[in-house]
């Protein structure tokens, strides 16, 4: 998660540094101008969608967004315990009570997901998306009980088989996150833009300046 307290102090240590590669006082003001209306519209504004702000990565986060995010967080962390099963019962020949353990907490975190999908989007493909994330989500969930992985199966294939329909529950997520973004391009972070922006810009003025530095010592030489 973006911790936004960090990003400001972060942005105008940048733009600090920014300043120092250009000639001229004109180019420091409107420097400083662009900026300063990108910080500002960057700002949390009071709006239906958005979330109260101790929930939120990043200001002005919507819920769609934040929707996506934990779908993401949940279907990771549920992969990831699965993947821990399948090692710990690969290392014993079958499944380990603590590898049955760790499958629980996989289980719990998709009934946690589940909770998250209550979230409609403006974008009826989004929509439609996150139906489809819920049957995968109530499918792997039951068909994880109807052959005991969390009880008493021994067997590992149906561990392998556990971590295979997650992974693509992943997948699936991934891309509907991507999908998201590419429709509505300003839910992303824009802080986090901002700081991406302003390090580019520095990497660009070392090169010229090495770059620079490189031609007069040739010429000197």
């Amino acid at each position: 998660m973006v911790d936004v307290s960090s990003l400001l102090p972060t942005t105008l240590r940048l733009l600090a540094r920014v300043l120092r590669f250009l000639p001229s006082r004109k180019d420091e003001y409107e420097v400083i101008k662009k900026y300063e209306e990108k910080l500002l519209s960057s700002s949390p504004e009071e709006h239906e969608s958005e979330v109260s702000w101790g929930d939120v990565s990043f200001q002005g986060q919507s819920r769609m967004s934040y929707c996506l995010e934990c779908l993401q967080k949940h279907s990771y962390k549920a992969l990831g315990l699965a993947e821990e099963a399948l090692s710990f019962s690969r290392s014993k020949g079958e499944i380990t009570e603590p590898a049955r353990e760790k499958i629980r907490k996989a289980i719990k975190e998709l009934v946690t997901a589940e909770d998250d999908l209550g979230v409609e989007s403006r974008d009826e493909e989004i929509n439609e998306r996150l139906k489809t994330i819920g049957v995968l989500m109530r499918d792997i969930r039951k068909w994880a009980w109807s052959v005991n992985l969390p009880t008493t199966q021994k067997d590992i294939a149906y561990v392998e088989e556990f971590v295979s329909r997650l992974k693509y529950l992943v997948d699936y997520v991934d891309a509907t996150a991507e999908l998201y973004y590419k429709k509505f391009p300003e839910e992303e972070c824009p802080m986090c833009k901002l700081v991406d922006e302003l390090e580019e810009f520095i990497k660009e003025k070392k090169k010229e300046q090495e770059a620079e530095k490189l031609v007069e010592n040739t010429t000197t030489e």
